[in-house]
């Protein structure tokens, strides 16, 4: 069974804003978007499509498949009461409380990284138990990381040494129901699995 990811395309919003579940529209036509995603497939898009329920992951989803399944647990991180302002409006007290411990602190009103990952992981659980059928997961950089940290084997400290572009395709392998991860992209700039990490 193939599990293959993709991250949603470039929202609409002004940079230095930050958004984790602000529901964002596209900022390009969604056509092109999942053409560009079609390549990958050469046109031949999984029979299954798990999407965030977010507009900027749900369009894309919508226009690859007509049958969508919809979950909120493949939401990005929820920032609470810093959601749609610009980063220079946080007073900078709150934020570097928060980025002095992100994985366990959250923002006012938000989850921490770990309360990410407790709900990602919720459904990863499921996944790992189908062995029928290819799948394609349109989510977001969070969600992304909290996955591939877990695949790698990593602290969730490491996290955001993982870098996903819009767009970005990888493709992960079960194999008996456990995972083994193979990086087929060749666009992918995934780090190396380190032996000795942890």
């Amino acid at each position: 069974m193939r599990v293959y990811f993709v991250r949603h395309p470039k929202p609409k919003v002004d940079p230095g804003v930050c958004y984790g579940q602000l529901d964002l529209d596209l900022s390009q036509d969604v056509k092109s978007s999942a053409q560009q995603v079609k390549e990958f497939f050469s046109g031949a898009i999984p029979s299954r499509v798990v999407s965030s329920d977010l507009m900027r992951c749900s369009k894309l989803a919508r226009e690859l498949s007509g049958g969508v399944s919809l979950d909120s647990r493949l939401r990005e991180l929820d920032f609470g009461e810093w959601e749609g302002k610009s980063w220079d409006e946080i007073p900078r007290s709150e934020s570097d409380y928060w980025a002095e411990d992100w994985v366990n602190r959250a923002p006012p009103g938000g989850e921490s990284f770990l309360l990410l990952t407790e709900r990602v992981l919720d459904w990863w659980y499921g996944v790992e138990r189908q062995t029928d059928g290819d799948m394609l997961v349109v989510t977001h950089a969070g969600v992304l990381r909290v996955l591939f940290t877990y695949f790698y084997g990593w602290p969730w400290s490491r996290a955001f040494e993982l870098k996903f572009d819009f767009l970005e395709v990888t493709e992960m392998v079960l194999v008996h129901l456990h995972g083994e991860l193979l990086l087929k992209n060749p666009f992918s700039r995934l780090p190396k699995v380190e032996e000795e990490a942890q």
